[in-house]
């Protein structure tokens, strides 16, 4: 069975989805199922996920350092811990 992305996302942007990992589908889907706003540009898609899935806020990020330390924030939060 084939889903289209665009049905199950029919507000973000079809393109960006796409080029996700599907790993991270169902995560966005998580964060989707609470939005109701207006459909979204890719750049505003992009936005959501780095925002609401990814949990990082742009507009903190100020330089160099800030980057990497989210960076390594976001890598602490996917490592596994046997």
């Amino acid at each position: 069975m084939t889903i289209e992305l665009s049905r199950i996302f029919p507000l973000l942007d079809s393109r960006v989805i796409r080029s996700l990992n599907p790993s991270l589908l169902t995560l966005l889907y998580d964060v989707y199922s609470r939005y109701n706003g207006k459909k979204m540009t890719a750049d505003e898609t992009l936005d959501f996920i780095i925002s609401e899935v990814f949990n990082l806020s742009i507009d903190k990020i100020k330089g160099v350092e800030d980057l990497i330390s989210a960076l390594l924030n976001l890598m602490g939060k996917c490592a596994r811990i046997p």
